[in-house]
């Protein structure tokens, strides 16, 4: 069983490492990153690689294999909130329909809701890693904005 752990959790930071780096590299190319993150290292991957690294390395070091598979639900949890949400605003444009939408977000804010609790009784340090990291990247997002004049581009018509 530890076997298989550790196998599962090294496929999937193998597999985060290299998403994150293509995603940089990706958003810098459309613009919406610092043009830092478009250079390319041997050729292939970038400086997104290495941030994403450096925190893996941290958590991994700091962190249970618990707490770490616990950052990485609620990190999904949240991704899917934001999803269905988002989802419900372009409703008129995907033809979804709504009753389905709406019970995908209502199952992903009890899911969270679940996962907080939890954590908030067994390890406050996760709970409080994770509310620092969101703190961290909406004011990184808020500072960049700010100094490059940047802003979230609409969607074409």
């Amino acid at each position: 069983m530890a076997l298989a752990a550790l196998i599962s959790t090294s496929s999937a930071i193998n597999a985060s490492l290299y998403r994150g780096a293509n995603i940089s590299y990706l958003l810098a190319k459309e613009g919406r990153l610092p043009l830092f993150f478009e250079r390319k290292i041997w050729k292939r991957g970038t400086e997104g690689l290495f941030i994403t690294s450096g925190l893996v390395i941290l958590l991994a070091n700091f962190l249970s294999l618990d707490g770490i598979g616990m950052l990485a639900s609620a990190s999904l949890l949240i991704i899917y909130i934001t999803v269905n949400t988002s989802h419900l605003r372009l409703l008129k444009e995907t033809g979804a329909k709504r009753w389905i939408i709406r019970a995908s977000l209502l199952s992903s804010l009890i899911f969270f809701e679940v996962l907080v609790y939890y954590e908030f009784v067994s390890s406050k340090l996760t709970l409080e890693l994770l509310l620092i990291t969101l703190i961290f990247c909406f004011s990184v997002e808020w500072i960049y904005r700010k100094f490059s004049g940047r802003s979230i581009t609409e969607r074409a018509e």
